[in-house]
């Protein structure tokens, strides 16, 4: 696997998007390749990177895809940002830290590419403005944040005007809990 690997680096992202598409599992030499291999991703045009990426995103088994991104380490050169939730706990009415929240938000989302996007980056902001008073975390402002964050990673990305905008006032609006605001 590390052969097929260096022939076109993207090959790793691309076995993520297998198994988000079909539920593969990915064996253990092919693992340890991953791992070897993921650096090499930075290498490879940003557009074939967001081709996988939206591909995977919208795959039936996406939390699993996405977990093997972060435990090969590709993750860590296309979207570090979601990196910084990793075991960062919540409050009281999160289960999950903040990278398991968002993986889960996108496993149980619609299937549509600009839903999974929004889930995706939707808290991107929280490990940056936790803040523990009186004993509970608190993330005030993160929705702001994370949408600052996300049109970020959209143009780096190179997504689409109309996608990035539609998902961003997904993002800046996720905390808006009264239905007589929503139009």
């Amino acid at each position: 696997p590390v052969e097929r690997f260096r022939e076109d680096p993207v090959r790793p992202l691309r076995a993520a998007r297998l198994v988000s598409r079909y539920g593969f599992h990915v064996t253990s030499k092919t693992l340890a390749a991953m791992r070897c291999a993921a650096p090499w991703l930075d290498r490879v045009a940003m557009e074939r990177i967001r081709d996988e990426l939206w591909k995977l995103l919208v795959g039936p088994h996406v939390a699993d895809a996405l977990e093997l991104c972060r435990r090969t380490g590709l993750m860590a050169v296309f979207f570090p940002e979601l990196l910084e939730g990793w075991r960062k706990k919540q409050n009281h009415y999160h289960r999950h830290d903040i990278y398991r929240h968002t993986v889960l938000c996108v496993q149980y989302s619609p299937p549509r590419l600009r839903v999974r996007l929004a889930a995706l980056v939707h808290d991107i902001g929280k490990a940056r403005v936790r803040k523990k008073i009186r004993g509970v975390y608190r993330f005030y402002g993160h929705e702001k944040l994370s949408a600052q964050m996300a049109a970020d990673i959209l143009k780096r990305w190179l997504a689409p005007k109309r996608l990035t905008e539609e998902v961003l006032k997904l993002v800046e609006n996720h905390m808006v809990h009264s239905t007589d605001l929503w139009k």
